[in-house]
């Protein structure tokens, strides 16, 4: 438990509008005594403390932080109620909302706790809007949204909240404040997944230039020389680069991969991230485009290779995402079928050899409905293997019954069930 004492009593005394000094003579003390306290380097007396909480005509416990610190774990807390209730079998949302609905109440300046009350209102139903009522629910959640972006100083969390707005607008076809919106969110360059590539290339970088030094041995960088003439004499002098393009090699080849890890790593999962999000894109591009009857010959085909492009430059080994590639193979698989069917099947096998690859401890989790013969509708909650569930798709969707008879499928599903 960290008693924040420094920070409260400088919180306390700038919003006050109090100098140290003058505390320090309330006190019967230096001001260098109450500069150490604010600076964390020792704390006021005990006997001190009680004095200081009611010259701020605050509580000690205010003072102290304890009623932060407790705030925090009624936090935490309720993060652990909600994941229990929402893998909950009888979980009807109520219960979450009241939880969060309380807290809000409690801390109407947490703007993290109201975000995460109106992502509980605005979850109330699956879908964000009925145009034709716009339920209460979503009017409060889009209302408290709309306050934290007014109040809030958390630049990730303000981001955030942009973000769900122009959702939000979206759906009630408010497009003007939606794009108003999305135009304060950052360019693309300024993310931090290009900007983690960035550092992360430069850390590489600085690291083979200290390699080179302690080995003695001198990289000459074009980005390292400022004039023109011996810029483009060098750029010119085809052995020097070659020399140089060795040498470099060299270096790489020299890195302890543990060191390289530890360079690079903090921005591979970030970028990775990223790159699903393009590719994503590019798919939902491609459907867009052909329902809007923009398509040009083979330009579905052409951004789906390119999602697939984008996935291959990621060649981590991450056996739980390989949902990603079989989207794509099966995407591919279902436009080739129209004219090629070899180059179909190759797709669709190559789909399911993906779905083989997922995680074995990953679990999927979900909600089936039952038809019983008297055309009653019952809904279950699913826990079982992702792999399982997987096959199970592949064994219902009846799109792939052109593929169904021939050897390499049926190969490839023995594998995809033998493996569950």
């Amino acid at each position: 438990m960290t008693i924040s004492i420094s920070e409260n009593l400088k919180k306390l005394r700038v919003n006050r509008e109090i100098t140290q000094e003058a505390l320090a003579e309330h006190l019967g003390v230096s001001a260098q005594s109450v500069s150490k306290w604010e600076r964390g380097e020792n704390f006021p007396d005990l006997t001190l403390v009680p004095m200081i909480a009611n010259y701020f005509d605050v509580s000690t416990d205010v003072l102290l932080g304890m009623d932060a610190i407790r705030s925090k774990k009624r936090v935490e807390d309720a993060k652990a109620k909600t994941l229990e209730l929402r893998m909950s079998d009888t979980d009807t949302q109520d219960e979450r909302l009241e939880l969060w609905r309380e807290l809000a109440h409690d801390m109407p300046h947490d703007y993290e706790v109201q975000f995460l009350y109106a992502g509980e209102l605005k979850g109330k139903h699956e879908k964000w809007v009925d145009v034709r009522n716009f339920d209460p629910y979503k009017r409060e959640a889009v209302q408290i949204y709309e306050r934290i972006l007014d109040n809030s100083t958390d630049d990730e969390l303000r981001t955030r909240t942009i973000a769900v707005l122009c959702n939000a607008y979206t759906e009630l076809r408010e497009l003007d404040k939606a794009r108003e919106l999305a135009a304060r969110l950052p360019v693309v360059h300024q993310c931090r997944e290009w900007m983690g590539e960035m550092i992360a290339q430069k850390a590489i970088e600085q690291y083979l230039n200290q390699l080179n030094e302690n080995a003695g041995v001198k990289l000459v960088r074009a980005n390292t020389i400022t004039d023109p003439s011996e810029l483009l004499r060098m750029l010119q002098d085809t052995e020097a680069t070659e020399k140089f393009n060795l040498a470099r090699e060299k270096a790489m080849k020299s890195i302890d991969k543990a060191t390289a890890e530890e360079l690079t790593k903090p921005f591979s999962d970030a970028l990775f991230a990223y790159s699903v999000r393009v590719s994503n894109a590019l798919s939902n591009l491609g459907h867009f485009r052909r329902q809007l009857g923009l398509e040009q010959d083979g330009e579905y085909i052409r951004l789906l290779k390119l999602e697939m492009a984008i996935a291959d430059i990621q060649q981590w080994d991450r056996p739980n995402d390989g949902t990603r590639y079989m989207n794509t193979y099966q995407n591919l698989a279902l436009e080739y079928l129209k004219t090629d069917f070899d180059t179909a099947l190759d797709y669709i096998v190559k789909a399911i050899e993906c779905a083989a690859h997922t995680d074995p401890s990953l679990m999927a989790h979900g909600v089936e409905s039952m038809v019983s013969d008297d055309g009653t509708v019952t809904k279950n909650r699913f826990e079982r293997p992702a792999r399982e569930q997987l096959a199970q798709m592949y064994e219902r969707n009846i799109t792939l019954d052109p593929f169904r008879e021939h050897q390499r499928f049926i190969n490839a599903m023995a594998k995809l069930k033998t493996d569950n």
